[in-house]
């Protein structure tokens, strides 16, 4: 029995043996064939990763980040040989797009490159969207068979709060709709045209605050790292092109933000608008960036002042950056300094090769 009063507290569950099962059998036994070929998923060799469903105040959410190995077997007609091979499937995410999962096939003693090269073309012309569809579907079924064991039902809920939370939670769970840092309400709510207006600022009441400080190097100079955060292609590359400008005067050919510009990410779940960017000091490689951000999913007005410090040492040929981080509503720092580390850190060393990720 869950015991969390009015659903009001954090609470969280480890997904991962949940998962491996489902897609056990969900994959297991998927078999697309047609007059020449077959091609049959014969079980799941490994899956490792992070999956987890949470919830707070009402509102459930997932977060998940896996890798998988399937088996496979394939069959061409006309032909005695039978192929076995594996297929690896380097991230299965809360935010992957149906389109965007990579396959990388293995085959088992390839007798003929001719074999080879068919069996790819059909596996990626028939067989890859059947598979991943059943990871675009997960999300759906992880949340509907897993909030039981973390939320309490709707009518033991005396808060209307934490009701409507969950309301609005149960009605946008599609993966396309949100990032899942945590369950987005919906997007028409948070057009930032309508945060702040002199007729009803008086009645926005922003939460109370605390602060959040991270430290990280990376193996590139300052000025890569301050591109990093400023430059449009860059953010677009390691935010897995979400960047959306929301009023922005790109500066120069590398496409530069600049004070005052505005901008989302990751289907407006993160709203940032630049408030300083500068070359503190030429001399010693030494660059800020300064901006508002906030999650959707906020109370409406409520701002976090982020701090990107970025000072480069030539005598230890890094770069460190330290994050300060003001304004970040009390129960969302570790969130945030979680998702920090992974999108915005983690990321960044990944796709430019910037740093080393254990």
């Amino acid at each position: 029995m869950v015991v969390n009063v009015n659903n009001w507290h954090w609470t969280d569950k480890n997904c991962l043996p949940w998962a491996k099962e489902y897609f056990s059998k969900a994959l297991t036994g998927l078999e697309v064939s047609n007059d020449r070929m077959k091609f049959k998923i014969t079980g799941l060799k490994d899956i490792s990763g992070d999956c987890e469903v949470n919830q707070r105040k009402g509102k459930l959410m997932s977060l998940f980040d896996m890798q998988m190995i399937i088996n496979f077997e394939a069959f061409i007609e006309s032909k005695d040989n039978v192929y076995t091979g594996s297929i690896s499937i380097p991230e299965i995410a809360f935010d992957t797009e149906i389109d965007d999962y990579r396959y990388d096939i293995s085959i088992l003693k390839e007798n003929s490159t001719n074999d080879s090269f068919d069996l790819k073309k059909f596996f990626k012309e028939h067989v890859k969207e059947k598979i991943s569809s059943v990871f675009f579907n997960f999300n759906d079924d992880l949340l509907a068979e897993n909030a039981k064991d973390i939320q309490l039902e709707s009518d033991k809920v005396t808060s209307t709060y934490t009701l409507q939370n969950s309301k609005l939670t149960s009605s946008s769970t599609n993966v396309n709709e949100k990032l899942k840092l945590q369950e987005a309400e919906p997007t028409n709510k948070m057009e930032p045209t309508k945060t702040v207006s002199a007729k009803t600022s008086t009645k926005i009441h922003t939460q109370n605050t605390s602060s959040v400080s991270i430290e990280t190097t990376f193996t590139a100079n300052a000025e890569n790292i301050y591109k990093a955060y400023v430059s449009i292609p860059m953010i677009d590359a390691w935010s897995r092109r979400s960047f959306q400008p929301i009023s922005v005067d790109p500066q120069g050919s590398d496409k530069i933000l600049s004070k005052g510009d505005k901008f989302s990410l990751f289907s407006n779940n993160i709203l940032c608008e630049i408030k300083d960017v500068k070359n503190t000091d030429p001399q010693k490689e030494h660059y800020t960036i300064v901006m508002d951000w906030r999650l959707q999913d906020w109370v409406e007005g409520q701002h976090s002042q982020l701090e990107l410090d970025i000072v480069e040492s030539k005598k230890f040929g890094e770069t460190k950056m330290t994050v300060n981080w003001k304004g970040v509503p009390i129960g969302q720092e570790e969130r945030v300094k979680q998702q920090f580390q992974e999108i915005y850190i983690r990321s960044v060393k990944i796709i430019f090769g910037f740093g080393i990720v254990l």
